[in-house]
């Protein structure tokens, strides 16, 4: 009986022929006494890691792919992990999870992104590369194409490519800086940055906190603006002024989602305050 072969990093199945992981793109390392049974007598390989999104050959020993800017790598994708739940569009602008930390620390999350199946969000969907490469094509020939700069900025926000979704936005803004939902979304994105390179942490909170002040100079009553400032405001130690925020927040709209949030927020600091 053949012995079923699975991958070590995702335990995907591969086949004896493979150097590497077709589901998560890891270099497959096969032991030098099986190399003539499993390999064919093929000769081992360097460690390649590839990435799941451009398919760039990247180090071993490299976290994020040197090409387009995805993390690399066990973290890209785990069974231990769970499964992102899927974004639902209501706007053009999103609150993700990392902006929906409570007082007390737990996390939440509120969802309004664009629509999108999950199959479409998916890294390593062959329809969401050829559409990022298509997209990345468009803003190559013309690079004042805003429309396809702000699809592409989104694209690479959903799939947390957070460096590439930034240039984007930044870019989209050149053209079309009255934009307040791409800055809040450029927000998003440095505040994503933050947890994930913390070693600039404190200049990425601080690149979110301009980004979200930044829109509500263009649009004062942003839900999502308020809120996500609120929340950074939070990470920086400006209690006093992110309790203003919510309760800005709160009077655009009470009854909303992210207003609901808010007041959460402020509930819970006058519970602590009052049992204090």
């Amino acid at each position: 009986m053949i012995p079923k072969l699975i991958c070590g990093n995702c335990g995907h199945d591969i086949a004896s022929a493979d150097s590497y992981c077709s589901s998560c793109g890891a270099s497959i390392d096969w032991p030098e006494t099986a190399g003539s049974s499993l390999r064919s007598g093929r000769t081992s390989k360097t460690t390649n890691l590839i990435c799941p999104l451009c398919g760039q050959a990247n180090e071993s020993r490299s976290a994020f792919c040197d090409s387009c800017g995805a993390r690399l790598g066990p973290a890209s994708k785990s069974p231990s992990s769970p499964r992102l739940p899927p974004l639902k569009t209501l706007q053009s602008w999103k609150l993700t999870l990392g902006l929906a930390v409570l007082l007390i620390g737990t996390l939440t999350l509120l969802k309004s992104s664009r629509n999108d199946s999950p199959e479409s969000l998916s890294p390593n969907s062959a329809g969401m590369v050829k559409e990022i490469q298509s997209l990345q094509k468009a803003v190559d020939a013309n690079p004042r194409d805003a429309h396809s700069l702000l699809q592409l900025a989104n694209l690479y926000h959903d799939v947390r490519v957070f460096p590439k979704a930034i240039a984007m936005y930044e870019r989209y803004i050149e053209i079309d800086p009255s934009n307040a939902d791409a800055r809040v979304d450029l927000g998003t994105s440095y505040f994503e940055m933050s947890f994930e390179d913390t070693s600039r942490r404190g200049e990425y909170l601080a690149a979110a906190k301009q980004a979200m002040e930044k829109a509500l100079t263009y649009v004062p009553r942003h839900q999502l603006a308020l809120f996500n400032l609120g929340i950074v405001r939070f990470h920086t130690g400006e209690i006093e002024a992110a309790l203003d925020s919510f309760k800005k927040c709160v009077m655009v709209d009470s009854t909303s989602e992210t207003g609901r949030k808010a007041m959460q927020f402020l509930n819970q600091h006058s519970s602590i305050n009052s049992s204090s």
